[in-house]
């Protein structure tokens, strides 16, 4: 009977065990998993994926966007900026907001702008790893007029948003929280506000195994031997 005791004893420390090298094993795999956006795109020109829903007020002068407004629902791992000022030459030549996000194999970008796409006179390029890419080398193009203006009583215009996006192979291998620049300006020579730039990170990159696979297998072993230990 005290045989007996004690050997289910040791069964069970060594069940407890495994259990806890099992769950630890859990925990990194877990860990090691990116963390993936929030929503999928497709490149139509629709805000709606990026969360973004433009809200105006009005005054005697003008409607203008709500700033907060421009914020992206869910967050998510959407990269933005905003740069929604009255511009010194006219609405025709605002930049608003820009966004950056990406999946495990695309990168995306959103822009909003009051001057409508034109490549003689518009820009936007993405820089990784050193890479840069510009538009008109993207995988997917989509221009949109929105149905929210930024009108002024003088100075009326419609604002455009733009989406673009690129194969993530072809900024070479994006690791985790890679930099990532992104920029769009308008050529003609006007105000700062033509111009509009954003420092992100890559979130979304499959995970580097071979760390993975030999943490696993070392743990496994572990409890492969001690559970052999257990039983002598």
């Amino acid at each position: 009977m005290k045989k007996t005791a004690i050997g289910n004893s040791q069964a069970t420390t060594a069940a407890a065990f495994v259990t806890r090298i099992a769950l630890a094993f859990g925990v990194l795999a877990l860990i090691a998993v990116p963390t993936f956006a929030l929503g999928t795109y497709t490149v139509d020109g629709d805000m709606s994926d990026w969360g973004v829903t433009l809200e105006t007020a009005s005054n005697y002068w003008r409607t203008y966007f709500v700033a907060s407004s421009f914020t992206p629902s869910p967050l998510g791992t959407i990269d933005y900026t905003v740069e929604d000022r009255t511009p010194y030459y006219g609405e025709s030549y605002d930049y608003e907001a820009l966004y950056f996000d990406d999946t495990l194999d695309s990168i995306y970008v959103g822009v909003i702008s009051s001057h409508n796409w034109n490549p003689s006179d518009n820009t936007i390029l993405v820089t990784i790893n050193g890479i840069t890419k510009y538009a008109p080398d993207a995988n997917a193009f989509a221009v949109s007029n929105l149905n929210e203006d930024e009108r002024y009583r003088y100075n009326t215009y419609p604002n455009y948003f733009f989406e673009v996006s690129w194969s993530k192979s072809l900024f070479g291998e994006v690791e985790a929280d890679a930099p990532v620049y992104v920029y769009a300006n308008c050529w003609t020579p006007c105000d700062w506000d033509d111009r509009i730039h954003l420092c992100g990170t890559a979130d979304n990159v499959i995970p580097e195994p071979t760390t993975l696979v030999l943490l696993g297998a070392g743990l496994i072993g572990l409890a492969v031997r001690r559970s052999r230990r257990c039983r002598v």
